[in-house]
């Protein structure tokens, strides 16, 4: 079953992440693990699995240890997109070419994502998650931080009179 296979994939990529530390092997160990981010990400959005509260907050939270303090898997994490596909409930989820025409695909930047989840998440756990992956991704990350104070800081309008 898919939930099964979700769930081993999560524990595998749990195990993996316990090596990161501060050392240089576990450093290693993190940017390695930078490959996973984009599969990870891509569960944070897939609406129609109803992933437990307590599974998407594991998820989140293995975002959050890969990226944290990482450079490089900071900027990855900057680029990913979550592709959000909602299909009819009556098509199977493992059959790939079902989705075909009978549904749509909507396409959200991961860190609007994750703002959206530490400012709008109905179950606090998920809230006070998404709100750690951000302060991760933004740990010794000075362009990230810029990037962020220039999206949340309101433009000129051109209709107001200085």
């Amino acid at each position: 079953d898919l939930y099964d296979i979700l769930d081993k994939y999560l524990h595998i990529v749990t195990l993996l992440a316990s090596n990161i530390t501060d050392a240089p092997s576990g450093r290693e160990m993190q940017g390695r693990l930078g490959g996973v981010l984009e599969p990870l990400v891509q569960l944070c959005g897939v609406s129609d699995l109803q992933y437990t509260v307590d599974k998407r907050t594991q998820v989140l939270a293995l975002v959050a240890r890969i990226v944290r303090g990482h450079a490089r898997n900071q900027r990855l994490m900057q680029h990913l997109v979550i592709h959000n596909y909602t299909w009819s409930p009556t098509l199977s989820l493992l059959n790939s070419d079902s989705h075909v025409g009978n549904g749509h695909m909507t396409s959200v930047p991961m860190l609007s994502h994750v703002v959206r989840l530490a400012l709008e998440a109905s179950n606090a756990e998920e809230q006070r998650m998404g709100m750690y992956v951000w302060r991760c991704w933004c740990l010794r990350n000075a362009d990230g931080q810029i990037n962020m104070v220039a999206a949340f800081t309101p433009q000129p309008s051109h209709d107001v009179e200085e």
